[in-house]
């Protein structure tokens, strides 16, 4: 396509683009603008009407349930230090009887009673009587409970070897868990 107007006209021509393209250009970034400052608007009011809901509760709460609370909190935190050095000095006997109970005997062994109180150090002192119907199973409980490294002082009554079949036997110890102190 050949273009035969004059060099003026060319240059007002273009000039006219120019300023259509700069208006719809500026057009574009007052719209923007204008939609930029709505939205601020609307999140300005948005967190006006929130702070006035806040300051109703607030109201609404009244202050003489904050130093009611606040008296609450600080009883609390007075009690909490007590709780948390039991719970650190406290023995586990569950554990323990579950320990105990895992120690090696054999079939020929019944225990009849088993007594645990607390030791010192956080020892377990433990009581456990029961028949054997031979003295070689009693002797097999008597190995198990001297290489338990969780057991110390194990003490057999003299009575329990006196006889060979059928015997009635008490065991003493204490029973110390050291991975449970680290806790």
């Amino acid at each position: 396509m050949i273009n035969l107007l004059p060099p003026n006209k060319k240059e007002e021509l273009f000039l006219e683009q120019v300023k259509k393209m700069v208006f719809v250009i500026g057009g574009l970034a007052v719209i923007s603008l204008v939609c930029f400052i709505l939205i601020l608007l609307s999140i300005k009011f948005y967190i006006l009407r929130e702070v006035v809901h806040q300051k109703t509760i607030l109201a609404e709460a009244g202050n003489a349930n904050l130093f009611e609370t606040k008296k609450i909190v600080e009883k609390y935190n007075e009690i909490l230090p007590d709780i948390a050095s039991f719970y650190k000095g406290k023995i586990y006997f569950s554990d323990a009887l579950s320990d105990i109970l895992k120690i090696k005997n054999s079939s020929g062994l019944y225990l009849s009673e088993i007594s645990l109180d607390k030791g010192t150090g956080g020892a377990i002192k433990t009581v456990i009587s029961g028949i054997s119907d031979t003295r070689e199973n009693l002797t097999i409980l008597k190995n198990s409970v001297e290489t338990d490294p969780k057991i110390k002082n194990s003490q057999f009554s003299p009575d329990s070897w006196i006889k060979e079949k059928n015997t009635n036997f008490y065991l003493t110890f204490e029973f110390s868990d050291e991975n449970k102190d680290s806790k």
